[in-house]
């Protein structure tokens, strides 16, 4: 899976900093400036289309030290292990004592990690004193429902501090803005065009099922997921009537025709912009491949966070997810108990 949300979908500020001279500190301390550390300072941004939605102020951002959490102990054959062994080992390692024993000790680092509260001036330009030299992340996270859509706001940054800094200038950084989909929600359109060329839009095929797949040229075996995928949606229900959507995340035709050409994709193949375009902000994708099931209505039967959230409380398949969903099935264990208590959202999504 091709993870960009935590990445670069909302933001990734990377910054190795040295700045400051002797004079410069002399100048500091002269503005009362404490030494005990480094002044990180920068302002939030709104993007143009999204200006007004909230006050930046009201973001709770922090500066957290990043720690170093040791890695999962996978198998050896993790990669060749079939989804459901994946998922059976991950079951049984959470419930182990040597899991209990891992997890544990992760909270610890991550709780005894130090951390700053990041005050938000209302033009957005903040502050941030006496920080230690070291790498740290910044973080925040504000959810607001627009005109019945549940938007996430979100800020990320990555800071390394050498030991010489005095101030770390890190400028505008942008709060990135994603939808929150829910199921029964209008699915947003989908632009495009076909290898051929030809121009597609989702909205033609209204009054009929949509499954679609994003994905991205460098996903790796994107085309053996799709196929996989929609071979056994075939095998379980035959005579649904739906259509299959591989929609990939690339500006660049002739590559997307390239990669499509080399490999077997189910289908149709389509063309939707880059993978930071407005397809992909309009769905708020965050990993790939992400899957999405449209209704004959056009509104989304199921989003690609909530196949994550039904693969885990049912127990099922995607495909036999799918299939119960043509058949107007309902799922087993779906949606979760805390989910129907607070409308929480959780889980992966599709891996």
């Amino acid at each position: 899976m091709v993870n960009i949300r935590r990445l670069t979908i909302f933001v990734f500020c990377g910054f190795v900093c040295g700045l400051g001279t002797a004079q410069d500190a002399q100048t500091d301390s002269a503005k009362g400036r404490s030494q005990d550390g480094v002044t990180i300072l920068g302002t939030f941004v709104l993007p143009k289309e999204h200006a007004g939605a909230i006050q930046v102020s009201n973001l709770p951002v922090k500066l957290l030290e990043d720690v170093y959490l040791p890695p999962l102990p996978l198998p050896e054959n993790w990669q060749e292990m079939a989804s459901e062994d994946q998922n059976k080992w991950w079951e049984e390692f959470q419930q182990s004592e040597r899991g209990k024993t891992f997890f544990t000790e992760r909270q610890q680092l991550l709780d005894n990690a130090k951390n700053y509260d990041v005050r938000i001036e209302p033009n957005g330009d903040f502050k941030v004193y006496d920080i230690p030299a070291g790498r740290y992340q910044l973080h925040g996270l504000l959810n607001k429902t627009i005109n019945e859509i549940d938007f996430a706001f979100e800020v990320f940054g990555a800071i390394t501090i050498a030991e010489e800094a005095d101030e770390v200038v890190m400028g505008k950084i942008e709060v990135m803005v994603s939808p929150l989909w829910k199921s029964g929600q209008t699915a947003p359109a989908i632009s495009g065009q076909t290898l051929d060329g030809n121009p597609f839009e989702l909205k033609s095929l209204a009054g009929q099922n949509v499954l679609v797949v994003f994905w991205l040229v460098d996903s790796d075996h994107a085309d053996q997921f799709q196929k996989a995928l929609w071979d056994e949606i075939q095998k379980l229900n035959p005579q649904a009537p739906i259509n299959f959507i591989s929609a990939c995340l690339d500006a660049d035709a002739a590559r997307v025709k390239a990669a499509a050409e080399k490999g077997e994709f189910p289908g149709q193949v389509v063309v939707c912009g880059a993978w930071d375009g407005k397809v992909a902000r309009d769905y708020g994708l965050a990993h790939f491949p992400s899957l999405w099931l449209i209704g004959p209505d056009q509104k989304l039967k199921m989003t690609d966070e909530e196949f994550g959230i039904a693969r885990i409380a049912s127990q099922l398949s995607l495909p036999n997810i799918v299939s119960k969903l043509l058949a107007n099935e309902p799922i087993p264990n779906y949606p979760p108990e805390e989910l129907e208590d607070d409308g929480s959202k959780g889980g992966d999504g599709v891996r």
